[in-house]
């Protein structure tokens, strides 16, 4: 027989994977969140106002491979913050986000 200590723990042990679970899922889909330091740099929405890149309307690919080569251990060269930035974001968020600036106008 099973005691209830054991079944409480299995209980509470499930119930903290369904919650990180959740707020990951929460996190990579909430792009317009993940895209809020994105604005320093890029603008508001994606549309640059100086010598940085415009992110908007950009094809979702392109977006995402350039993300993660920034990612990557030889980030493209003249790569100033953004290989510090891109480390933070999990491959997921980094689609996350590349969808969200593609269907920018």
């Amino acid at each position: 027989m099973v005691s209830r200590s054991k079944i409480l723990g299995a209980i509470s042990g499930a119930t903290l994977l369904l919650i990180a679970g959740a707020a990951h899922a929460q996190s990579a889909g909430d792009a317009a969140v993940l895209a809020g330091p994105c604005a320093n740099c890029h603008g508001t929405d994606g549309k640059s106002n100086n010598k940085v890149p415009s992110l908007a309307g950009r094809p979702a690919p392109t977006l995402a491979a350039l993300m993660k080569a920034f990612k990557g251990e030889t980030p493209p060269p003249g790569t100033t913050i953004m290989n510090r930035l891109a480390k933070g974001y999990t491959d997921e968020q980094i689609e996350a986000l590349a969808k969200y600036f593609a269907e920018k106008k």
